[in-house]
């Protein structure tokens, strides 16, 4: 019931019936009281008239045969129930009709005695004009009283017939509008619904309605136009415009489809940029951002009409290779790695990259969406330890990415039960020969795998978040050693290695400042050596940490120089200490005039500088004599020495102590 009353049309009706209901009583209540009185007024003002008039004739015919004639005609007309005419000592002369009970006495005002009687008393007069008695008259008031009920009743009914008729047209004119709202509604809710493409379909000739028809159309059209934006938003990579992880999987979907029922193989690629973190580091993300729009153009113009590309995110490219197998794969791989090969431009200067991608075919190595994506992700990162292009899954590889998150979880555990261990390896100085300083480098003594090298674990270590943990042992153990050899008269100063992560570590400096006092070891017995993509990962932060470090004479080198992406522009906003010329530089240092003149170059900048040169990878005398012709600072190598523990270096140490290489 109450939904029925909620309804449009049915609201409207008695909207409209409930105002007819209260000014119809008003008005009908007026217009009976005026009609009523107007009957009456018009009644009393009839009886007076008559009864002057009947008084003229009483005044003629007084005293006449004529006069009794006169008065029984009056009565029989039905208006006058009663007469008499007295004399002027009020003495009867003559009456006509029933005397009414009670006394008489003239009324005034209509239905004045309550008894549907209306009495008149007037003077008759002779021909003189003097007055001979008196008239009473009685008229009956009920014809009146017969036209007001009349009168009424036929109100009433017109009242009820309007009332009709406003129903009537209320309904239909209540319809007329309601018909093109219900239409409007079934619309709306059709949008609710998801269809948003098909048209309002609500014609109508009432103005205001068709202006709200053109509205909500409007509207409909920009639902349209954002329904669409924001599905190809979910759908889509903002930067590159490439379909993206949701819309890769559900394309896989219609491919597995299509292979099931054709009995096909098709394959998905995963490709991963390599070093591109140092590009944006170096260049900003915004070159960044340049680079991966060209490289999606890229991709999308290498590959076929029915395979998909797509950004999964970062620098991470997925590939679905409709009706292909392995080789078919391998090929598709080759040509996505060659379409890297043209170098990007940036800033005027050209950049080539180059990237890792893995291999995985249905339904060898997976049968869904997830399977393939993960054993194609296993294999690219098994591409990229191998320092290939592309790798195709195969079972072992599983097993070893089983190990790499097993060997994870060990290390957590290595570095809490003290199984990291440092070797020192010697720098010396090539004017006097002597010893400058030593690198102190990690090790992992595994209980089980033996010694572990730090280019295995350093990079799980960095993918599972254990690189301060890390660094805390490294600098810890390396102080400790310090105040041991200076315990013993061996004032040697140790280097480590520190990542990009220390230095945007906030509680970097705090630990630096903590072992430093807890070992009573001064600033410039420590040096920390850094990677330029360290440096340039957050070059403002670096710059504030490396000055803070400068002030307590911690002494700072830039690692594995020129391999980064940076120009020695940098060096003179650095607080730096050493610059180490990485050993791809040094090795051919004897046949690569390129490399010799690379080493010239930087020597020449870097003593420009004040800064001091380290030649790493020094492996025979002609090289560190060609070294020491240029006049490099330092050296080492393993001509000179290999990394050694702690007391096999201090024995060797010993024996040479003060000597000169020869």
């Amino acid at each position: 019931m109450n939904g029925y009353l909620n309804r449009l049309p049915v609201r409207m009706t008695l909207g409209v019936l409930a105002i007819h209901l209260v000014l119809i009583p008003l008005l009908f209540g007026g217009l009976l009281y005026l009609v009523k009185h107007a009957y009456r007024d018009q009644f009393v003002d009839s009886v007076r008239s008559e009864a002057a008039l009947f008084a003229g004739l009483v005044s003629r015919d007084a005293g006449t045969p004529r006069l009794e004639a006169l008065l029984d005609d009056t009565v029989l007309g039905g208006r006058i129930v009663f007469v008499e005419i007295t004399d002027r000592a009020g003495r009867p002369l003559a009456a006509a009709g029933e005397r009414p009970a009670g006394a008489m006495r003239e009324d005034f005002f209509y239905n004045e005695s309550g008894d549907s009687r209306y009495h008149i008393l007037l003077p008759w007069r002779d021909a003189g004009g003097a007055a001979r008695g008196a008239i009473r008259m009685v008229y009956d008031e009920a014809p009146t009283e017969d036209k007001v009920q009349t009168a009424y009743q036929r109100g009433v009914m017109v009242i009820l017939a309007y009332l009709a008729m406003v129903i009537a047209l209320g309904a239909y004119f209540t319809r007329k509008i309601t018909r093109p709202l219900d239409g409007l509604r079934r619309a709306s809710r059709q949008i609710v619904h998801g269809h948003v493409h098909e048209p309002l379909r609500a014609t109508t000739d009432i103005a205001e309605l068709r202006s709200l028809t053109e509205d909500l159309e409007r509207m409909r059209d920009k639902l349209v136009d954002q329904a669409e934006a924001l599905e190809h938003q979910a759908l889509h990579d903002g930067l590159t415009r490439l379909p993206n992880r949701v819309l890769l999987e559900d394309r896989l979907q219609q491919v597995l489809v299509n292979a099931r029922r054709d009995h096909r193989r098709f394959a998905m690629l995963l490709m991963d940029l390599n070093r591109f973190k140092e590009v944006n580091d170096t260049l900003g993300h915004a070159a960044g951002d340049m680079i991966l729009c060209e490289l999606a153009e890229r991709l999308r113009h290498t590959v076929r009409e029915p395979d998909t590309v797509a950004r999964l995110g970062g620098d991470e490219f997925a590939v679905i290779l409709a009706n292909a197998d392995s080789a078919g794969a391998v090929d598709a791989a080759r040509r996505l790695g060659t379409a890297l090969e043209p170098a990007f431009v940036l800033q005027g200067k050209p950049l080539s990259l180059a990237a890792s991608i893995g291999i995985a075919v249905y339904p060898e190595h997976g049968t869904d969406f997830e399977g393939l994506l993960r054993r194609a992700d296993i294999a690219m990162y098994t591409a990229k330890r191998r320092h290939g292009d592309f790798a195709v899954y195969e079972p072992a590889m599983d097993r070893d990415n089983l190990q790499q998150l097993s060997l994870a979880s060990e290390l957590r555990h290595a570095i809490e039960r003290g199984q990291l261990l440092l070797h020192y390896q010697p720098k010396i100085d090539l004017k006097s020969g002597r010893l400058h300083s030593v690198e102190a480098l990690v090790r992992w003594q595994h209980p089980e795998r033996g010694l572990i090298a730090p280019d295995v674990f350093v990079p799980l270590a960095e993918r599972a978040g254990l690189m301060r943990a890390l660094t805390r042992v490294v600098l810890g153990e390396a102080a400790r050693q310090w105040r041991q050899w200076s315990g013993q008269g061996l004032d040697i100063p140790i280097a480590i290695n520190v990542s990009a992560f220390d230095l945007q570590d906030p509680q970097f400096l705090t630990d630096v400042r903590a072992v430093l006092e807890e070992n009573r070891m001064p600033g410039s017995r420590l040096g920390l050596e850094l990677t330029e993509s360290a440096i340039m990962a957050d070059i403002h932060h670096a710059r504030q940490t490396l000055l803070r470090l400068h002030e307590r004479d911690v002494r700072i080198a830039v690692d594995d120089f020129g391999t980064g992406y940076s120009s020695l522009s940098y060096l003179k906003t650095l607080p730096l200490s050493e610059v180490k010329i990485d050993k791809s530089f040094i090795l051919d240092l004897r046949e690569d005039n390129n490399d010799l003149a690379i080493v010239r170059a930087i020597l020449a900048l870097s003593h420009e500088l004040g800064v001091a040169v380290v030649a790493e990878g020094v492996e025979n005398r002609e090289v560190l004599e060609i070294l020491r012709g240029l006049g490099c600072d330092l050296a080492q190598g393993e001509h000179i020495g290999r990394p050694q523990p702690a007391a096999r270096f201090e024995r060797s140490y010993r024996e040479r102590l003060a000597s000169r290489v020869s």
